[in-house]
């Protein structure tokens, strides 16, 4: 029987090159999404900017302000989450893609459970914890940042597992079909 050593250089290596791959997929889910939700309203106002200054100060920017910052749920962050791990997917796949949400959801979970504000200069009215981190309880126009600082980048991750295991699946699918014309 061949002797082993417990750790093997591979090994440690190996953790050590996962462990990366997770904090590199840990920050494009979350701040990732964030800072390229937040460069794509920045250059769209620029160009609409350019092209009319009056339309830059427009409903429909404000709008789009509003739906940035303003609304409980994110669906921007949200789509664009989905799209990154979907795409990030389909050109480096990891398994530790699906695990991005739970750092997220960990500081979300304590946020909810054991900070009532974490801004405490804001002007929103008091409202309880579910309301303020997942409801209308907090905004940014209240100079309330507690559902930016927790919720939307938990929101964001699951999108991003989500759309990472939507690409796994259609990968897999895809090879078997594939094998299945070639026989």
């Amino acid at each position: 029987m061949p002797k082993t050593l417990p750790i093997s250089k591979r090994s440690i290596s190996h953790w050590v090159r996962s462990g990366l791959v997770f904090v590199t997929h840990q920050i494009f889910a979350t701040e990732g999404v964030i800072w390229l939700t937040v460069l794509g309203a920045f250059l769209l106002r620029r160009s609409i900017a350019e092209l009319h200054e009056g339309w830059a100060e427009s409903a429909l920017m404000r709008g789009m302000h509003w739906i940035l910052t303003n609304t409980p749920f994110f669906p921007i962050q949200i789509s664009l989450g989905a799209y990154l791990g979907w795409k990030l997917s389909l050109r480096w796949p990891h398994r530790s893609m699906l695990w991005v949400w739970i750092l997220p959801g960990v500081f979300l979970c304590y946020a909810v459970i054991w900070i009532p504000s974490f801004s405490p200069w804001s002007t929103s009215p008091q409202t309880g914890p579910l309301s303020h981190y997942f409801g209308w309880g907090c905004q940014a126009d209240y100079r309330c940042y507690d559902q930016l600082t927790f919720t939307e980048p938990f929101y964001s991750s699951i999108a991003y597992s989500l759309g990472a295991l939507w690409a796994s699946r259609n990968s897999k699918d895809l090879r078997r079909n594939d094998a299945s014309i070639e026989k």
